[in-house]
């Protein structure tokens, strides 16, 4: 919708704009100081080495990571063809920002209002980032010569900016496919669904689809390869910290033997918004979004890929959460009857607290990850495990070969399949051989740990556990806290 100048659209009708937003102090200054103090802050808090990948902090930051995935695709199924109440309406568009920070600081009311322009400024968000960073990084450079503590690390900066763009990658979708989301209108033609006033198919419209494609090409395609190539490649050199550093973005939120991961949310985000441009019933919209979250659910409920368990539980409650609403969502696309007032609002009230539900685990689920890592007892727990496991390792040396194999053929089916989990991780770790995809955490720390095939070939036959237990006994320090944290 088009509103007068001072004016700026809310979703359902004309907001007047704030005095301080026609300011050009809002915009475009604004945005810039706003990305800098950004790209400083997460260059600080983007240091942590492969040691710290598996700290509270880093698995809060997972967290919020996927509480804004939840909300981005929240975001897009605002965008379905379907007419909400307006509190309903409201409260999507309330997320609207998670998909398009430039809203947040209202260009229509400095006088930037055509769509062609707004639509061409956001697909060009991914190079007005890299100049941005490369500002930061030239004048940090710049300043290092006298001050060495302030010149940025190339590699740390570089993850620091493809982070943004993998965070963001589902808002990089949305905006490259939004000239291809076009609704059939009575009179025959057919309409963006992003900006009625644009007619699909005419000239405005081929022009704007000429910079949508090449925003197609070179983002979406661009970077999948290059986060692709990335999984496929540096993982063979993942020992040098520097590769570690650069690429960490990927890999720091997965398991090491689920470290293409990444590569699911990237197609995830593509597919979610591809649907709208084949699909033009709204009904048909929210049922695309619904199966693909259940996709997505059902996979990662098989892999579970994130490197905190509970975030694993996060992820699952938020998709659930997701297809939850959308169910909710297909009732606004029935056809109206007697009762569909009433009806309305208890959907709606449904609507609404699916909605905000997500954030009930969040705060319980931080409180525990922090206390396991940081409280006395929990880390008294651990150590009581520990122990426990070690006696474990001792009581199964000391049985015969032959009650061992009856008691792994004759535990349950899940059971057996933890004990296949521990395996490789021991074997893994301990016996050099390529299982969990290859990946030990003392390799990729390149934290040295004795070769436990060469006690085995040596001809020696002591007990698993005298091995394990001498391992670790002579093990360094940094690598005590590795085994123990």
């Amino acid at each position: 919708a088009v509103c007068e100048d001072g004016w700026v659209w809310g979703g359902d009708r004309c907001n007047k704009c704030a005095g301080f937003a026609t300011s050009l102090m809002v915009f475009p200054f604004a945005p810039i100081a706003v990305g800098v103090a950004l790209i400083i802050l997460l260059y600080k808090m983007g240091g942590d080495s492969y040691e710290r990948w598996g700290s509270w902090q880093n698995g809060v930051a997972s967290m919020l990571f996927i509480l804004l995935n939840h909300y981005q695709v929240v975001s897009i199924l605002s965008g379905v063809d379907v007419m909400f109440p307006a509190y309903v309406t409201n409260l999507l568009r309330a997320f609207t920002f998670t998909n398009d920070l430039m809203s947040v600081f209202s260009p229509t009311c400095i006088g930037i209002r055509a769509f062609s322009t707004t639509f061409t400024l956001r697909c060009l968000t991914p190079v007005l980032l890299a100049a941005l960073y490369a500002i930061t990084f030239g004048i940090s450079r710049a300043l290092g010569r006298k001050f060495p503590s302030v010149a940025m690390d190339f590699n740390r900066t570089l993850n620091g900016y493809f982070s943004l763009i993998l965070t963001f990658f589902i808002a990089l979708s949305e905006v490259c496919f939004e000239i291809l989301k076009c609704v059939p209108n009575p009179n025959g033609t057919a309409s963006l669904l992003s900006d009625r006033s644009i007619t699909c198919f005419e000239t405005e419209w081929n022009t704007l689809v000429v910079v949508g494609a090449a925003a197609l090409i070179i983002w979406i395609g661009g970077f999948g390869i290059i986060f692709l190539n990335a999984i496929i490649s540096v993982t063979k050199k993942f020992h040098d910290t520097g590769v570690q550093m650069r690429w960490k973005f990927l890999f720091i939120r997965y398991r090491p033997d689920v470290h293409w991961w990444g590569v699911t949310l990237v197609v995830r985000g593509v597919l979610l918004n591809a649907g709208f441009t084949f699909i033009i019933s709204g009904i048909g919209q929210i049922l695309w979004l619904i199966s693909l979250l259940a996709v997505y659910s059902g996979v990662m409920f098989i892999w579970r890929p994130w490197r905190h368990m509970l975030n694993n539980f996060l992820d699952l409650t938020a998709h659930l959460n997701l297809m939850l609403i959308g169910m909710a969502a297909t009732w606004f696309a029935n056809v109206p009857g007697p009762n569909q007032p009433v009806r309305t609002d208890v959907v709606s009230l449904y609507f609404l607290c699916a909605a905000l539900s997500v954030f009930i685990p969040f705060v319980p689920t931080v409180f525990v990850m922090y206390w396991a890592q940081n409280s006395p007892s929990a880390v008294m727990m651990k150590h009581t495990e520990l122990h426990l496991i070690l006696d474990s390792f001792e009581q199964v040396g000391r049985a015969e070969e032959q009650t061992r194999r009856d008691f792994l053929i004759g535990l349950d089916e899940i059971d057996f399949w933890f004990m296949m989990v521990a395996k490789d991780i021991l074997q893994t770790e301990f016996a050099k051989r390529r299982c969990r995809a290859g990946y030990s955490t003392h390799k990729l720390s390149q934290v040295p740990l004795n070769n436990i095939r060469e006690l085995r070939t040596s001809g020696e036959r002591n007990r698993v556990s005298s091995r394990l237990t001498t391992a670790i006994d002579k093990a360094p320090a940094s690598e005590m806290q590795l085994i123990t944290v």
